[in-house]
C-alpha cells in the first residue's frame, strides 16, 4: 500500500509545531517545509540569488546567508509581495518535499504530514488525500507570535493580513484541531490519526 500523505496548514501563530510533534511521536513523518525553505536558501543557491534579486541584495548577510527577518518583513509587507516569494520558493520546497516523501515511503512509513504553512497556494496541496488545521482565537495567536518571535504588533498585523481568513482555512480542510491557551491537542491529534489510518480525507 502507498503512504497516505497528508498536510498540516493554520494561520500563523496556530500552534502548527506543537501538534507536529504530536503526529511525530506517534509514528508519523512530518516534514517540515519550513526547515525545506531553509535548505533551498543555503549560500550560492539559485533560489537565494532569485530573492536577492526580487528584494534586495542587502538581504544576503556577510556570511553569505540570508536575513530571514528582512525577508519576512518585505515579503509579507503585502499579499502580492507574498505571492512573489512563493512563486519563487515553492518549485524548490515542492521537489525537496516530495523526495522527502519518496524517502518516508522506502522507510516504511504509512503516513507523511507535511507541514506547510502556505498550503493551500502550494502545489503540495494536490499531493495530500487529507488537510488537517490548526485553529486558535486571533487575539492568542498574536500573543504567541509577540512571545516566540520579538516581532512588533505592526509587523504581526501584516504577516496576519497576508493570510487568508480563518473561516477559509476551516472551509478548505478535513480535519479541524482546536489549539486554544491551555489546551492539550493530543487527544484531538490522535482521532485525527485514526482517520487518516482508516483512509479517511479526500
Amino acid at each position: 500500500m502507498s503512504i497516505f500523505v497528508a498536510g498540516l496548514t493554520g494561520q500563523t501563530g496556530s500552534g502548527k509545531s506543537t501538534v507536529a510533534d504530536i503526529f511525530r511521536a506517534h509514528g508519523v513523518c512530518v516534514i517540515d517545509c519550513d526547515r525545506l525553505s531553509r535548505e533551498t536558501v543555503e549560500p550560492g543557491s539559485p533560489v537565494l540569488a532569485d530573492i536577492a534579486r526580487l528584494f534586495g541584495e542587502d538581504l544576503i548577510l556577510p556570511d553569505g546567508t540570508l536575513d530571514r527577518r528582512g525577508l519576512a518583513g518585505r515579503a509579507f509587507a503585502s499579499a502580492e509581495k507574498t505571492e512573489l516569494l512563493n512563486s519563487v520558493t515553492h518549485p524548490a520546497i515542492t521537489a525537496l518535499a516530495r523526495k522527502r516523501v519518496a524517502e518516508a515511503e522506502k522507510n516504511g512509513y504509512e503516513i507523511a504530514l507535511l507541514d506547510a504553512p502556505v498550503l493551500f497556494s502550494s502545489e503540495l496541496l494536490g499531493d495530500c488525500r487529507a488537510v488537517i488545521c490548526v485553529c486558535a482565537p486571533r487575539d492568542q495567536r498574536m500573543a504567541r507570535l509577540l512571545s516566540r518571535d520579538g516581532i512588533d504588533l505592526a509587523e504581526i498585523e501584516r504577516r496576519m493580513s497576508a493570510q487568508p481568513d480563518e473561516k477559509y482555512y476551516r472551509d478548505n480542510s478535513d480535519i479541524i484541531i482546536e489549539n486554544p491557551d491551555g489546551c492539550d491537542p493530543t487527544e484531538q491529534c490522535v482521532r485525527a490519526l485514526e482517520i487518516l489510518k482508516s483512509g479517511g480525507g479526500k
